[in-house]
């Protein structure tokens, strides 16, 4: 068993969240945004990207029962459940707001665009995926509940309302998982089996406004659940540097061939609780100060890319007419593709440290007043 405090933070999960969400905007801005730096043709890796936001809602389970199990161990307190619900609220809803703010003045930028004859976007501004009542749902984070057809304003914001739906159930979640450990085998067949059904067998598990509410609460659940492995006595085998680099290698190349969904999500699992476990190099390098940085700049990462490229985008129709990436030649796009990842990791430094930190802090102290330290 692991000689660390129940409490104490896993620095090398912070690092892999951090590479997961750089992995996303790779997946991103490659292939549509950059269409001529398609890497389809040589690896599956980068293509699968989307995958990794299972790795997040994994993450979130086991992180959300290290940190929080042991409070709703035993019974459910109004105070700690509020004061659970308003940490969770405050870490994950200025930063969407502040990145929503920042697509609606995208579409006015286009709107006076056009409307001044200054330029003509081959897009009319607050249509298709930025229509006005959408924002209603982005405002309310149910956008990942099932209310629209599409994508909708920023993309990739549908796991945040399906985040928000599994922190509202996991005070009864992690009430229900102690001391229940005997069942755990049976459920998680059972919720693999619900994964297969919303990823049609386990090919394509990419769903998001419309089926996305399952596999969130899903893959939370199994990081849950995983958290038991963490503290049984199997983790002294299972953090060994040699069954960490196995599995690491293992989903690499299933990630690379391309292999089912639901079995890189597996391999997912096994490569959180071996790193998690772990006390050798493999922990120690995810766990050195720029990738811990990097995790914990990863929420800002994931959310605030895609209004990064939008703008890009926008900015090239209306000065040459094209999209940015059309006419680029490979190397040209893998310029433009490290300097984007570059602007997208400066960007979210100042998003986390100027919005984030502050506003999380900010709506703390008013809704929890005195109570502020134990949330």
């Amino acid at each position: 068993m692991t000689n660390l405090p129940r409490t104490a933070r896993i620095e090398a999960l912070t690092g892999l969240r951090g590479i997961a969400a750089i992995l996303v905007v790779l997946f991103h801005y490659s292939g549509g945004f950059l269409p001529n730096l398609d890497l389809a043709e040589h690896t599956r890796f980068v293509v699968k990207g989307y995958l990794w936001v299972d790795l997040f809602f994994l993450l979130s389970g086991f992180i959300m029962m290290h940190v929080h199990g042991a409070a709703f161990g035993q019974t459910l307190h109004a105070p700690v459940v509020k004061s659970f619900l308003v940490s969770r609220f405050a870490r994950i809803y200025p930063l969407h707001l502040a990145v929503l703010a920042g697509f609606l003045a995208l579409e006015l930028a286009k709107w006076w665009l056009m409307a001044s004859g200054i330029s003509k976007l081959d897009v009319e501004p607050f249509s298709h995926d930025k229509q006005p009542l959408a924002l209603a749902t982005h405002l309310t984070m149910t956008q990942g509940l099932g209310l629209h057809d599409s994508l909708t304003w920023n993309g990739p914001a549908w796991s945040v309302g399906t985040e928000w739906a599994a922190y509202v159930v996991f005070p009864l979640l992690a009430l229900a998982l102690h001391g229940s450990r005997r069942l755990f085998p049976g459920l998680a067949l059972g919720l693999v089996t619900l994964l297969l059904g919303v990823s049609h067998g386990g090919r394509d598990l990419d769903v998001t406004y419309d089926l996305g509410l399952w596999r969130c609460l899903t893959e939370f659940t199994l990081g849950a659940m995983l958290y038991g492995l963490y503290q049984s006595p199997r983790a002294a085998a299972l953090g060994r540097t040699s069954v960490f680099v196995l599995v690491a290698a293992a989903t690499v190349a299933a990630m690379h061939a391309g292999a089912r969904d639901i079995v890189i999500v597996v391999l997912f699992a096994l490569l959180l609780v071996t790193l998690a476990c772990n006390q050798g190099w493999p922990a120690a390098l995810l766990g050195t100060k720029p990738l811990v940085f990097l995790g914990e700049i990863s929420y800002a990462i994931y959310m605030c890319h895609m209004l990064l490229m939008e703008t890009a985008d926008t900015f090239s129709r209306a000065m040459t007419g094209r999209a940015l990436g059309r006419y680029l030649d490979v190397s040209a796009s893998l310029v433009v593709l490290l300097g984007g990842l570059l602007l997208v990791a400066l960007c979210s430094a100042w998003l986390y440290r100027r919005i984030e930190l502050p506003a999380r802090a900010w709506i703390k102290r008013c809704a929890l007043g005195r109570t502020l330290q134990a949330a």
